[in-house]
């Protein structure tokens, strides 16, 4: 991990600096397992991410269980989206843990994650496609949370790290994951409107080999960070880089990402509710409609839809009184069959012309 600037670039400001020293946790001393971004352990369980079904947080046991295997030598490998095997670190006494702590490592906790993903707008992450692995131990050779095209990996650290500090960091990662999808590195033309709007065009300052603070893709999800997070994750507005302006004073900024996603007006959102959700084999699908839609006849037309736009099935949704209708996903296309797990939406019309409206939801294996 590069070495950050001197925090005394950081300016006069006390928001400046209190940002300094939390990145310098959160990016240099997580390198290092030290001191570091960390989350205490959590209990197992499934939530659902409103707005962005493709988004799949993947817990510490989840990973243990179906992520892993133990090689004749008895190491515990980790396999990543990739495929690639990378060793787990699962001793607090292995020489690359440079600071061990308290003693112990510590998995982010998938609560705190969801609700840092739950600040961002549903157009910046509706379309997305990620898992999120919530480590339960570092890979060797890479201590620290890292993005790939299809994958976020949230390490654990020694010691236990804030609801702020998991903000930053999530929504960090996941400024990388949108940019691979908006915006990869093959689209040059956006990248140099992007550089020229945020003033990073020097070349031999802004590159992939300089100082950590200094590389595009970092100023990019940083930015995005600040633009589109939770109260949390924005802190005090500044960014990792002192020298460069928080991103809410450049004029245009926020509008190019939102020109990225087609507007922001992209997906009409519902009030409706499914439940339960997730939902897994066997548990009947119930969806509750306002109060304005209840008397439609024949009930709502229903199709479950997954994240690339085909139809997978169409729903029969009997009234079970009032504004609530149930249905089973058993046999749902036909086939004698469920669907697979995982991420789709319903796309539900309530009466006859209507606009449809969306709602997530996640099926479980």
């Amino acid at each position: 991990m590069a070495k950050h600037r001197s925090l005394s670039s950081a300016g006069n400001s006390k928001g400046k600096n209190q940002l300094a020293r939390i990145w310098l946790v959160s990016w240099i001393a997580v390198a290092a397992i030290a001191p570091s971004l960390v989350l205490p352990a959590a209990p197992a369980f499934a939530l659902a991410l409103p707005s962005a079904p493709g988004i799949e947080v993947i817990g510490p046991d989840e990973v243990l269980r179906d992520h892993t295997s133990r090689l004749p030598t008895g190491e515990l490998v980790f396999r990543e989206s990739s495929g690639a095997l990378v060793r787990f670190i699962v001793s607090i006494e292995d020489p690359e843990i440079l600071n061990r702590g308290d003693g112990a490592f510590h998995p982010a906790d998938e609560a705190a994650v969801y609700l840092s993903l739950q600040d961002l707008p549903a157009q910046c992450v509706q379309s997305l496609q990620v898992a999120i692995y919530l480590l339960p131990y570092p890979r060797a050779g890479r201590l620290s949370s890292s993005a790939d095209s299809r994958a976020i990996y949230l390490s654990p650290g020694v010691r236990d790290y804030d609801s702020a500090q998991v903000a930053f960091l999530v929504t960090h990662e996941i400024g990388h994951i949108f940019h691979r999808h908006f915006m990869s590195d093959s689209s040059v033309r956006l990248w140099t409107e992007w550089a020229a709007l945020r003033g990073v065009t020097d070349a031999s300052i802004f590159n992939d080999d300089a100082a950590h603070a200094f590389r595009p893709h970092e100023i990019f999800a940083e930015d995005f960070r600040v633009l589109f997070g939770g109260s949390a994750a924005r802190g005090s507005g500044a960014i990792e880089n002192p020298e460069l302006p928080s991103p809410d004073a450049v004029p245009g900024l926020r509008e190019f990402y939102e020109r990225l996603v087609g507007g922001w007006n992209t997906m009409a959102m519902t009030t409706l509710t499914v439940s339960p959700n997730p939902i897994r084999p066997g548990q009947i699908l119930t969806l509750r409609l306002s109060e304005a839609d209840r008397a439609m006849p024949g009930g709502p037309s229903v199709s479950l839809v997954d994240v690339s736009g085909r139809v997978v099935a169409d729903l029969a949704f009997r009234s079970t009184g009032g504004v609530a209708y149930a249905a089973s996903l058993d046999n749902a296309g036909g086939s004698g069959g469920r669907p697979t797990a995982g991420a789709y939406w319903l796309r539900v019309r309530t009466r006859s012309g209507s606009t449809p409206t969306v709602v997530p939801i996640r099926i479980l294996r």
